[in-house]
């Protein structure tokens, strides 16, 4: 069990709290991990390493004499890591680093989990380095929002501030969940912590390991929970399941002819009592799958499909993809990547070609604060294309402090111009 857990340091970027969307400050943290293949796969939490420019895992000494791709034992405990993947919502990363044999955790069928199961909490509380707590299983599917699809597994074994990312485990060392956050009035654990079941765990690592990325679907239709209330107002035939609320001009369910009022009854066979259900079935689809579902529109009952469709991510979806001092541009305040096939397929209708995009701004730098906004493809500067981030580097370094500059950008859909003076 110890060996295979590590800890995680990174230096990057977070979102400055009280800030505009997208905008970021540097920052420098301290996770956990634990290794889940011994050729150097590290499963963490998204927020431990989101926003990094530089990932490193410090490994315990049994493990470092694992490592078969060097020809002597190496002299430090550190190793740079690279990040595979994140996926944001789940709180789930993936990184890895460049070492073989390595002492990995075995999966636990999250699923057989029961309350008053014992089990322990591995991680670097405070920097203090493969710290152990034992407590049990408080709860094997708490929701913590109507509208999350995710449960968790909720335990008093205490948790701390650097446990994030660290195994729970169970008495035959078996990865039962990804320790991930606390409930707290203090700050401290108060024996109210939460861990992401391992079967999401691994379905989220097998995703992200094979694509970089995980995908979560929508169908275009806003839905609530039925309550005895709302059935009695309704007047109902059924005081329990899901209502649709609205659907979504041109998506997936007004295709389908889902219409609001719809009461859902079932989703590929599976009767729905509710919507974090409802929710649940969704997500656990792939992109372009078929929902079967069962709707009853007042007397009749319909039959109907509806196809999973990707939902548009959050306004900081780039940043996963920011890792190195490559992408800072200190003089314009602003994070951006060059384009790549994966960018490519999140960008639609580009107007006039572009090599790079925005991916943030930096809190504290000039002009972080005017013009630019997540997503902006950069066209142009001073009306010469702009191929990737280092030719942009390279323009603006031959330009004298308090030059105006205009940069052509797109916008969505939208041809913009945005002028700013070097400082």
């Amino acid at each position: 069990m110890r060996p295979s857990v590590v800890q995680v340091r990174t230096v990057g970027y977070e979102t400055a709290e009280g800030q505009d969307v997208g905008l970021v400050t540097s920052q420098r943290g301290t996770g956990s991990g634990v290794i889940v293949d011994s050729e150097g796969f590290i499963v963490t939490n998204a927020h431990v390493v989101k926003g990094t420019r530089h990932i490193e895992v410090w490994l315990n000494e049994a493990n470092m004499q694992q490592g078969a791709g060097a020809a002597e034992p190496p002299k430090r405990r550190s190793v740079s890591a690279s990040l595979i993947g994140i996926d944001a919502d789940m709180d789930v990363a993936v990184i890895k680093i460049d070492r073989t044999g390595l002492l990995q955790l075995t999966f636990a069928d999250s699923d057989l989990i029961r309350q008053g199961q014992i089990v322990l909490a591995v991680g670097n509380p405070m920097g203090l380095e493969n710290s152990v707590t034992m407590g049990v299983i408080s709860s094997v599917d708490r929701q913590l929002k109507p509208e999350d699809p995710y449960v968790y597994i909720q335990t008093d074994a205490p948790i701390n501030p650097g446990s994030s990312g660290g195994p729970l485990i169970d008495v035959q060392g078996r990865l039962v969940g990804i320790n991930t956050f606390i409930l707290s009035e203090s700050g401290g654990s108060e024996g109210i912590g939460f861990a992401i079941p391992g079967n999401a765990v691994k379905r989220a690592y097998a995703e992200i390991r094979k694509a970089g990325h995980t995908h979560h679907g929508v169908i275009g239709a806003l839905s609530l929970t039925v309550t005895p209330s709302l059935a009695a107002g309704l007047q109902l035939p059924q005081d329990w399941g899901v209502i649709i609320e609205d659907v979504e001009s041109g998506g997936s369910s007004e295709k389908a002819g889902l219409k609001p009022g719809d009461l859902v009854t079932a989703v590929d066979g599976e009767i729905i009592k509710d919507k974090h259900q409802f929710l649940v079935a969704i997500d656990q689809h792939s992109i372009g799958d078929v929902l079967h579902m069962n709707v009853s529109r007042g007397a009749p009952k319909v039959a109907t499909t509806v196809t999973v469709l990707e939902r548009e991510d959050d306004p900081n979806r780039f940043m996963e993809f920011v890792t190195e001092n490559a992408n800072l541009l200190g003089r314009l305040g602003i994070l951006a990547i060059d384009l790549n096939e994966q960018l490519l397929k999140m960008v639609s209708g580009m107007r006039k070609p572009a090599g790079m995009i925005l991916a943030a701004r930096v809190a504290g730098l000039p002009n972080s604060e005017e013009g630019f906004a997540v997503g902006d493809l950069i066209i142009s500067l001073n009306n010469k294309a702009i191929s990737n981030v280092a030719t942009l580097r390279a323009e603006l370094g031959k330009l004298p402090p308090g030059s105006p500059v205009v940069f052509q950008i797109q916008r969505e859909h939208q041809l913009r111009f945005i002028v700013l003076d070097l400082p």
